[in-house]
């Protein structure tokens, strides 16, 4: 398990963009302020950041086992313009209802649905070398967000190794860079712990 981050160090990019190596144990208003206030000139994190949040009320409506946000990705580095919002969902299991996980479980699939054609659009252009303002016009784009979730398991449940090798597979995943094209090497980076707050939630949707 990553260690969490101090105060002082909270949100904080290294030296190649990422955040400091850590667990960022942060809320939402912590977020919208460093990865979307705090890029003036960017052309999509504004737009990402509504994007979020309008899918976090909707979640909100339709579930009520979420744990927390293991939020990653493109978004949470210095990179000026973003195409979406990588975060992983954390449920409590014994608490999810037959109707949330039907609710989750559509969600997922829109979402696997309309990625691929994004991705594969991402690499014709690419490889053309052509403006990739064409990937704003994608419905994946426009929906924001890539998420998965993850059920958090108590440690009596007969599940529960498999919750860890899930949580520990997303630790180490987003822990890490992906590999760099000329040294093919990961290095390792931080990502964020966004606890579930009802409150905050209906403050700013």
């Amino acid at each position: 398990m990553l260690e969490k981050i101090e105060d002082d160090n909270l949100l904080e990019f290294d030296d190649r963009g990422n955040l400091k190596v850590g667990c960022h144990v942060c809320d939402l208003n912590d977020i919208i302020k460093k990865f979307s206030e705090e890029f003036p000139d960017s052309e999509t994190r504004k737009s990402r950041m509504e994007q979020f949040k309008k899918f976090l009320k909707d979640l909100n409506a339709n579930v009520k086992c979420i744990r927390k946000y293991l939020v990653n990705g493109g978004f949470t580095t210095n990179k000026e313009n973003p195409c979406d919002v990588d975060f992983v969902i954390v449920l409590n299991e014994n608490q999810i209802s037959a109707d949330e996980n039907e609710f989750l479980n559509l969600l997922l699939e829109h979402v696997n649905k309309i990625r691929g054609p994004y991705k594969q659009l991402e690499r014709e252009i690419e490889k053309q070398g052509r403006s990739k303002r064409e990937l704003m016009e994608t419905e994946f784009y426009k929906f924001g967000c890539d998420f998965y979730y993850l059920n958090r398991r108590d440690p009596h449940d007969e599940d529960y190794k498999l919750y860890l090798d899930q949580r520990n597979y997303w630790i180490k995943w987003w822990g890490h860079t992906r590999k760099n094209k000329i040294t093919g090497i990961k290095y390792p980076k931080g990502f964020i712990d966004m606890k579930h707050n009802e409150n905050i939630l209906g403050e700013l949707l």
